[in-house]
């Protein structure tokens, strides 16, 4: 469902005459968004559920979950064929952060590719955490690493983020290379 608030006034205002503001509107689509997709906040608390099943289903896999005062903090998905996929893949991955923002959830979403031999991307990781810090990224790598990821000697493209750069300190077998343009 997509409307804008603009769009919403004048359906209000044509068929009921009636002058809503902007506010009005878009609280009034937050709300119908809700009632078709349910409340964010009761589904990050299906995540750990979810992340236990797939893990059951996937025995390969790895999973991550945090939770801090009862709410959702960070979560780490690994893709339960990493393990056959980096040693076919080319001795390279890269990393990044994204932004997830939502009014309830401002956070990031970081990702660990490989290349195949077509130079296609693979996703190997991804983790949903509050932000692209060094505790994140520590944690994001630490998660990796237990899925089975192995960094020894595989050179990592990232951007040039101090978050990264301090985290890869606490990791001697990080080899980081930055990048000023993205080539994934």
């Amino acid at each position: 469902m997509r409307i804008s608030g603009a769009s919403l006034q004048y359906q209000v205002k044509a068929d009921a005459g009636i002058d809503l503001n902007k506010r009005t509107a878009y609280r009034v689509i937050d709300d119908l968004v809700q009632l078709k997709y349910g409340n964010f906040e009761e589904g990050y608390k299906k995540v750990a559920s979810f992340l236990e099943e797939f893990a059951t289903k996937n025995p390969t896999s790895f999973t991550a979950f945090e939770a801090r005062d009862g709410k959702f903090h960070r979560a780490f998905l690994m893709n339960p064929h990493s393990g056959k996929i980096q040693p076919n893949c080319q001795q390279i991955f890269g990393t990044d952060g994204a932004h997830t923002k939502h009014k309830l959830h401002e956070g990031k979403m970081l990702i660990l590719i490989a290349r195949d031999g077509d130079n296609k991307n693979v996703v190997l990781a991804v983790a949903l955490c509050p932000s692209e810090d060094r505790d994140n990224y520590n944690w994001f790598i630490e998660c990796c690493k237990n899925g089975g990821i192995v960094f020894d000697n595989v050179p990592l493209f990232c951007g040039r983020g101090v978050a990264l750069v301090s985290a890869a300190t606490s990791h001697n077998d990080l080899t980081l290379i930055h990048c000023e343009t993205y080539h994934w």
